[in-house]
């Protein structure tokens, strides 16, 4: 009974392209079915819960090291063909190692340098450890070496593989199934995006000062010789409504916000005008924070913009609604 294997092939991407592109032409022309990160985005830690399935499903792990350690998931330190490799050892996949012979020989722009370089050397000695390891230094080189190497493997190894079964190929039916899944993997992200973004404009938290509870803003101003103090009984809600106008799509300094807060209170135009209590703006600016309204970044200093929910709360705030006929 004539058995089809599907081959998981990883590696880094953007400095392999041209490689990847050869060896899995030549992984078909064998009569293997490639399988690999052409049917995913850029790795995450939720497509690699995916990727562990299919490297489940697959008959051998071929992976190619070139000069490259790729993109690094922050959970584990490791990259993620590093992460692939020790799953497929991990299930006892049988694993398949390309390494570039002299990573030094390749252009600038496709090799590490510093803490990923280093990175990248310990993963090839690993990889490279009591296992047979094919080298190359071309992509005819390398794709050569896979299909050898994966015949062999075939020869030497008991995999399930894939019975054709029904009327229709199982290269085509794999093929569709691998299609499947990238699209299920895409409408899981897009899922989780929708939902991300909903819960974002959901209704401020009661708990934290917002709607009703009254705070007081005291200020002074001066001019010349004279002084005067003030205050101003208010809430958060209604400070926000008036201070976010200044926000829309773009970001302030806190001392831009402070200047919005002397308009709001009504001493705008006046000279040497302070607050009284110097924690006043830290304060309301942190609830605004954790209230999920303001968000921050540093950019040769801190400053703050209205998040999705923050620009939702104003347009609430602010937006002129049509009186309904009594």
């Amino acid at each position: 009974m004539k058995k089809k294997y599907t081959v998981f092939v990883s590696s880094t991407f953007n400095d392999l392209i041209e490689e990847r592109g050869l060896v899995l032409e030549g992984i078909i022309q064998a009569d293997f079915i490639p399988v690999g990160m052409e049917y995913f985005a850029a790795a995450t830690q939720e497509q690699f819960s995916i990727i562990k399935r299919m490297i489940d499903d697959s008959d051998f792990y071929v992976v190619i090291i070139g000069g490259r350690y790729g993109s690094i998931n922050e959970e584990t330190g490791l990259s993620y063909t590093e992460m692939e490799f020790n799953y497929a050892i991990e299930r006892d996949i049988p694993v398949l190692v390309f390494a570039h012979e002299d990573i030094l020989k390749l252009d600038k722009a496709k090799r590490d340098t510093g803490a990923k370089l280093e990175k990248l050397n310990e993963f090839r000695a690993k990889a490279m450890s009591r296992r047979l390891v094919k080298q190359w230094d071309t992509k005819d080189k390398l794709a050569l070496n896979v299909i050898i190497s994966l015949n062999n493997a075939k020869a030497d190894c008991d995999r399930p593989g894939w019975v054709r079964g029904g009327g229709m190929d199982n290269t085509e039916l794999l093929t569709q199934l691998n299609n499947v899944r990238a699209e299920n993997e895409e409408l899981r992200s897009k899922i989780q995006e929708t939902q991300k973004v909903i819960s974002e404009f959901e209704k401020v938290d009661t708990d934290l000062a917002f709607e009703d509870e009254k705070i007081v803003v005291k200020y002074a101003s001066s001019y010349g010789y004279s002084s005067v103090e003030g205050f101003k009984r208010t809430t958060l809600k209604e400070i926000f409504a008036y201070i976010s106008l200044r926000m829309l799509n773009v970001t302030l300094r806190e001392s831009a916000i402070e200047n919005a807060i002397f308009d709001f209170v009504g001493i705008g135009d006046k000279a040497g005008k302070a607050l009284q209590d110097k924690q006043f703006m830290k304060l309301i600016l942190n609830q605004f924070v954790a209230l999920g309204l303001i968000k921050t970044n540093w950019d040769q200093g801190l400053w703050y913009g209205l998040t999705k929910k923050g620009i939702q709360m104003k347009n609430e705030l602010n937006l002129i609604k049509k009186k309904t006929a009594v």
